[in-house]
């Protein structure tokens, strides 16, 4: 077990306490300390310097110190509840450390509660959600009390305003973000596949790698869930404390054609799954490897398992099939937000010509990947390249095509906006072809967040 004392929502009473954010996990966050516990005091700080003095938590009225104001007010404070996008790193969160504050979270606060029991924590770059909704799927198919939250559901943290029964499986999607403060690991950890990503928040590719292990290295009585084949999950999965279960491996649960087996033994039928490529099928790999480390009997329950799976209804934004007009297919994969992720996204589609429209938020990450993996695709493919680094990826495949030496498709293109992107895919796309949007870069800039980006792109398509 950790050494370490963790931070319960019992110990904020009679404390000086500062939530940081005004979002949903900050309101949260303060309605829980409000009312959960009796501080001595609480202050809501925020970035934005404009905005209301006050923040109305469950009808009353809590002082907000905002902009220059905020380092002040965190340099009061014994205890800093922070939502997961304040990067744990900031100069003035590293101040109120150094001096003696606890800097924690919702979700540290609530693993710490219920000290990590009958909790299925999900982690990974990608694969978290759809491994989170196929786990509590599963359960609750057969019979077991389970409820999904995190990022998939409600706050982490207001499980303590309806708290769920001690015998309730909590499925938790869990960020790098969240999984940084954590101080309590869970029963049950899964790391379904770790890529660059998010290295603004964390600082660097090693900081985000320890921060995603940090969800596992709290306890050595408990099992962790590991891809064998997902990027570096391997480096961090290798010597971790208590039990690691592997999967995606020819020893463990992996994939073979539409099968998930071990061995040469069948182990589920996955033939009829809605959910589309070959990393969906990995996915469900993690999830069976999951309800196996649970105590489920796969071989006892592979028949309700693959009725369950066959009524399974994929998550939007993942691969969503959106629209079919004049033969085409336009797909939403707006949660494919780095390369690694577009690159599965293009996989899905073997002998299909596919038109990919790429383009976000530029954060430096390494494109070559997936630039290598267009130009090696042996179907045709067409990219459109969407604000504001669509360019870089189109720039990227023509430099990298010439030295290779590679006649690149004449369907290259840089285009100002998404709605034109669409458009010219339209045009561009033969009868039996597919649209899709695996944008390879956060949405931020242009759009509020990757749902905005989606509804742009549905309406876009509508408007064909």
């Amino acid at each position: 077990m950790s050494t370490v004392n963790p931070t319960k929502l019992s110990d904020i009473r009679d404390r000086n306490v500062v939530v940081w954010g005004t979002g949903r996990e900050g309101a949260a966050a303060a309605h829980t300390v409000l009312f959960g516990s009796s501080p001595a005091s609480l202050v809501v700080v925020d970035d934005a310097p404009e905005g209301g003095a006050t923040f109305n938590v469950g009808g009353l009225e809590v002082p907000v110190v905002r902009g220059d104001g905020l380092a002040e007010a965190l340099q009061r404070a014994d205890i800093i509840v922070k939502s997961p996008g304040v990067p744990r790193y900031r100069p003035e969160l590293l101040a109120a450390i150094e001096r003696g504050a606890v800097v924690t979270g919702g979700t540290a606060l609530w693993l710490a509660e219920r000290n990590g029991a009958n909790v299925v924590a999900i982690t990974g770059t990608k694969g978290k959600s759809t491994t989170t909704s196929l786990v509590a799927y599963f359960m609750a198919s057969l019979n077991i009390p389970v409820l999904a939250a995190g990022n998939i559901g409600v706050p982490v943290i207001s499980l303590f305003d309806n708290p769920p029964s001690p015998d309730t499986v909590c499925v938790l999607e869990t960020s790098s973000y969240q999984a940084a403060d954590v101080e309590v690991s869970p029963d049950i950890g899964v790391l379904t596949s770790l890529f660059p990503e998010h290295l603004n928040w964390h600082g660097d590719l090693q900081r985000y790698y320890a921060d995603k292990r940090n969800l596992f290295v709290h306890r050595t009585d408990a099992v962790t869930v590991v891809s064998a084949t997902g990027g570096d999950a391997p480096l961090v999965g290798r010597d971790l404390p208590g039990t690691v279960k592997w999967f995606d491996s020819p020893e463990t649960l992996h994939v073979q054609d539409t099968r998930i087996v071990r061995g040469d033994s069948l182990v589920l039928d996955a033939s009829a799954s809605p959910l589309l490529g070959a990393h969906n099928l990995s996915n469900l790999a993690g999830t069976l490897t999951v309800l196996e480390a649970y105590g489920i009997d796969l071989v006892a329950n592979r028949a309700a398992l693959e009725n369950a799976l066959a009524a399974f209804s994929p998550l939007p934004h993942r691969l969503e099939r959106i629209a079919t007009a004049g033969g085409v297919q336009f797909v939403d994969d707006g949660l494919a937000t780095n390369p690694h992720a577009a690159i599965a996204a293009i996989q899905s589609f073997p002998g299909l010509f596919v038109t990919l429209l790429v383009g976000g938020q530029d954060r430096g990450v390494d494109y070559t990947p997936l630039v290598d993996a267009l130009l090696d695709r042996a179907e045709p493919t067409a990219v459109v390249g969407i604000p504001d680094n669509g360019n870089r990826v189109v720039s990227e495949l023509r430099a990298r095509a010439d030295s290779r030496g590679l006649k690149v498709t004449e369907h290259l293109y840089d285009e100002d906006s998404l709605e034109s992107a669409v458009r010219r895919a339209a045009g561009i796309t033969p009868a039996g072809g597919v649209v899709l949007l695996a944008p390879a870069a956060p949405s931020f800039g242009r759009f509020r967040d990757y749902l905005e980006r989606s509804a742009v792109f549905l309406q876009a398509v509508a408007d064909l």
